[in-house]
């Protein structure tokens, strides 16, 4: 079998031809999609990465900011590997500490299984709000009107949901892995385990000047996975190609 630069196993090409990854151009989505790609087909197989595009609706100032709600979005479809249920301990530790915080699961169907085992632990909790399958005008409502979010899938290739919270002024809390570290570049918004997300969102929650840093920093940050950036790069992507 073959392995990969860090002797990870690799499995076959699925009749992808070595001539034609050296002869033609990939895009990926993210940085470390883009490393990814390349330890399986091999350094010469040429990529660029091309961050998807993502609704971008603005930053707000800290003073607007304040004036949302302090709950903590979770978007995404219901899946295992999701890890819905990180996001939700680490909300309820907080409010177990004393805060006063609530969440809402924005869903669009999924695993029944999952879900299922996510209702056997928080169905009963009051403070946590299942959103199945609302409109995009709900969804974005939801988003201009809370102040955190919480992306929980490891390695997660790019991270759509990441982007877009953070594109609509939430601050996001996400795993400290694959593409999700490109979307937040800040280490205070990244985790590592349960304890460390408590910590960390807890930090976000209470520490006025972090919010104030975060926020700055995302309104010129998210601006890469706009439908403009998008455009812009896949214009001169595919004119370099072409020379």
């Amino acid at each position: 079998m073959r392995k990969g630069r860090h002797g990870t196993p690799l499995p076959p090409h699925f009749g992808v031809r070595d001539h034609d990854l050296h002869n033609n151009d990939t895009a990926c989505n993210s940085e470390w999609t883009r490393s990814v790609y390349q330890d399986y087909y091999g350094e010469n197989a040429h990529a660029e990465c091309i961050y998807p595009p993502c609704t971008i609706s603005g930053t707000p100032s800290r003073a607007e900011w304040t004036q949302r709600e302090s709950g903590v979005i979770l978007l995404g479809r219901l899946a295992p590997k999701k890890r819905i249920e990180d996001g939700l301990r680490v909300v309820r530790r907080l409010r177990d500490m004393g805060h006063d915080m609530h969440a809402h699961v924005i869903s669009s169907g999924g695993d029944a299984q999952y879900r299922k085992r996510l209702d056997d632990e928080f169905g009963n909790d009051d403070w946590v709000h299942w959103e199945d399958d609302i409109s995009r005008q709900a969804l974005m409502t939801l988003l201009s009107t809370h102040r955190y979010g919480m992306h929980c899938n490891h390695d997660e290739h790019f991270g759509m949901a990441t982007a877009e919270m953070s594109g609509s002024g939430c601050l996001v809390l996400g795993h400290n892995s694959g593409g999700t570290r490109e979307v937040l570049p800040d280490a205070a918004q990244r985790y590592a385990s349960i304890e460390d997300g408590v910590e960390r969102l807890g930090r976000i929650h209470t520490d006025a000047e972090l919010q104030s840093r975060l926020l700055a920093t995302q309104r010129e940050h998210a601006q890469q996975f706009s439908a403009d950036a998008f455009t812009q790069r896949i214009r001169g992507w595919v004119e370099a190609f072409q020379k």
